[in-house]
């Protein structure tokens, strides 16, 4: 699971996102929401099965100021793929198929980019409705 929130701003844009939560609320969405279709495009069918369209992403707004986004599989074997698991035949444990940690690197490789770019999309919307400008 992945979760994105605008910590480490500066004062006085914290104080803006108070002042515009929805605004805020509304570039995490689209940061989960892109992050949720690099997931489905991540995993090889051949690879990992039908794992493309299980994909959801969930809200969770707590006050005004903490707003969070999660990214997470519902498919019942998404976590034997991602993390690996026991071989077993006839009950006797035979080895260990390794995770392939597709959504991990996923993540390594395109979150910060989403994240960066909802960033600056956030800054960008903060300082029009700071000037007056929708």
């Amino acid at each position: 699971m992945l979760e994105f929130d605008w910590k480490g701003f500066d004062v006085s844009v914290e104080e803006a996102i108070e002042m515009y939560p929805g605004t805020a609320e509304k570039k995490l969405r689209k940061a989960t929401r892109e992050i949720k279709k690099l997931a489905e495009t991540s995993y090889d069918k051949s690879i990992t099965g039908n794992l493309k369209g299980n994909w959801h992403a969930k809200y969770d707004t707590v006050g005004s100021t903490s707003i969070e986004g999660q990214v997470y599989s519902k498919s019942p074997h998404y976590h034997l793929v991602e993390r690996g698991h026991a071989l077993v035949k006839n009950g006797k444990t035979i080895g260990h198929v390794p995770g392939k940690f597709f959504f991990k690197k996923m993540i390594e490789g395109e979150g910060q980019r989403v994240a960066d770019e909802q960033y600056q999309a956030l800054m960008k919307a903060l300082a029009r409705k700071l000037k007056g400008r929708k």
